[in-house]
């Protein structure tokens, strides 16, 4: 029988944590499922895990590589998914026990190229779960402009704000979507905004699911909570070059004149919040080479700056010449 939804499990150094994630996927409800591990060469005993499980469940594969990073991984194991649908989850987290039954019901109940839903955190054991009435099921909101109401955080037609996050974690994605869009490699953390960015263009129908289904621990070792400020500056560059290669992709396509403009707006205002803004609250330490590369972006014309809000193109004119006149800098 073929699965009807694909997960797919990166591991790396989660020896703690594996088997709790791996448990909350064996134990759902809903049990047609298939589930793609990929062992990112982790040094600790993770594969074999990983192997052990596999040995005793023929719906758990496992891929044994090289360490290339979180993007690497989930690319690896995309040739291999089977089900129309496919749900990432990240190894030290787990899954509402009836996540998948959840999803099944709305994924045939309604067409939607991205379903997602809702999460919550913790720390140490997998928390008690409430119990959720599958007959009895919640209306769910469903959108057709999928890459403005994420990236302009419109309101739904109940007045209620929508926010679509840029993690890939707490989404369900038609299976051809992540196949046709790989995860930009040694980048890390940001690879899950820029997949976004590019499906978000992609789809025409999204579908919120008003269910807390996914339990993402926090972790203090984890990627997103070690912060090293070198690191970011050259990751945030690696990102700032795959939004302007998705953007000029996407403004010289046949999508819809009010797509471009929404993508403009948010190409730019990305730029402003993770770089002037970052470089602008750091005066006092940023280098010429830092500021040349801002001033560059800024005048290549490649980010469009008056798609941005009102407020947006204020801040950008206090970090780029109130505030560095403050400090007595001239770089800008």
């Amino acid at each position: 029988m073929m699965p009807e939804i694909s997960i797919i499990v990166p591991v790396y150094k989660v020896e703690k944590f594996l088997i709790p994630c791996l448990d909350s996927i064996k134990n759902q409800s809903f049990q047609n499922f298939e589930v793609i591990c990929v062992d990112d060469g982790s040094p600790d005993n993770c594969g074999l895990i990983l192997d052990n499980y596999a040995k005793t469940d023929p719906r758990f594969k496992v891929i044994h590589k090289k360490n290339g990073g979180l993007s690497s991984a989930r690319n690896a194991a995309t040739p291999f998914l089977r089900a129309p649908y496919t749900l990432f989850l990240d190894s030290d987290d787990a899954l509402h026990p009836q996540a998948l039954e959840v999803i099944h019901q709305y994924i045939n109940i309604i067409n939607a190229d991205v379903f997602w839903f809702d999460s919550s955190t913790f720390t140490g054991n997998v928390p008690d779960c409430e119990v959720f009435d599958i007959n009895n099921l919640k209306n769910i909101e469903t959108f057709c402009n999928p890459f403005e109401i994420y990236a302009l955080k419109k309101k739904s037609d109940r007045g209620k704000k929508i926010k679509i996050s840029g993690v890939v974690w707490n989404k369900v994605y038609k299976t051809q979507y992540v196949k046709n869009t790989p995860f930009e490699e040694g980048l890390s953390p940001g690879e899950d905004n820029l997949f976004t960015f590019d499906v978000m263009t992609q789809i025409n129908r999204i579908a919120h699911i008003p269910y807390n289904l996914y339990f993402y621990r926090v972790n203090p070792s984890s990627i997103m909570n070690t912060f090293n400020k070198d690191k970011y500056k050259v990751n945030i560059r690696k990102e700032v070059n795959g939004y302007v290669k998705l953007q000029n992709k996407y403004l010289h396509s046949g999508i819809s004149d009010k797509k471009k403009e929404a993508i403009k707006r948010f190409t730019a205002t990305f730029f402003l919040k993770n770089v002037i803004r970052f470089y602008g609250k750091q005066l006092r330490d940023i280098t010429v080479e830092e500021a040349a590369y801002i001033k560059k972006a800024v005048t290549s014309g490649q980010f469009h700056f008056k798609n941005m809000k009102l407020a947006h193109r204020v801040q950008m004119f206090y970090y780029l010449k109130i505030k560095p006149r403050l400090f007595g800098k001239n770089f800008f």
